[in-house]
């Protein structure tokens, strides 16, 4: 985190007469949102946004590692409106109503593309993990909107080893 652009968020909560009593990082405020207590398990975090997809990985001595990938929700729709020639409300509909959940439907292909490079980038840091820490990554949990496309969590489940919840 640089220091400096931390001082600059501060100032201007200073001068809007805004008392800062902590900065926080978001896969750490993530985190605490989704499990109760520090567990101690290794466990991935895959937040799946509009612009991109963030990887942090927890152990038991705090946040491991964090990633991010460029592909998001953004990309996936970018896709279906570029190969079905669909404007972008159109393409979001389609994205949503259908998802992951139809293989025989002519977006499966334009989603599942995009998320396979999820796939193969969280299986490359789980592994980098796994090597680094000695510590099995025991569940993946998803976060974003992207996260919450039709069959997401069965998709991921055939290719990642780690169990898969929302």
């Amino acid at each position: 985190i640089d220091r400096d652009a931390l001082h600059l968020w501060k100032r201007f909560f200073t001068t809007s007469n805004i008392e800062v009593v902590l900065f926080d990082i978001e896969p750490l405020a993530l985190y605490r949102g989704m499990f109760e207590s520090s567990d101690e398990k290794a466990v991935a975090v895959i937040d799946m946004g509009t612009q991109g997809t963030s990887f942090s990985f927890f152990s038991k001595h705090g946040l491991v590692l964090e990633s991010f990938l460029s592909t998001g929700g953004d990309a996936l729709t970018k896709s279906i409106m570029n190969s079905l020639h669909l404007d972008e409300r159109e393409a979001e509909k389609v994205k949503r109503s259908v998802g992951l959940s139809d293989h025989q439907h002519e977006v499966f292909p334009l989603i599942s593309r995009g998320i396979d490079e999820i796939i193969k980038e969280a299986g490359k840091l789980i592994a980098y993990v796994e090597a680094k820490t000695n510590e099995k990554v025991h569940e993946i949990v998803l976060g974003g909107g992207t996260a919450q496309l039709k069959g997401i969590v069965e998709y991921l489940s055939l290719y990642l080893d780690p169990p898969v919840r929302i």
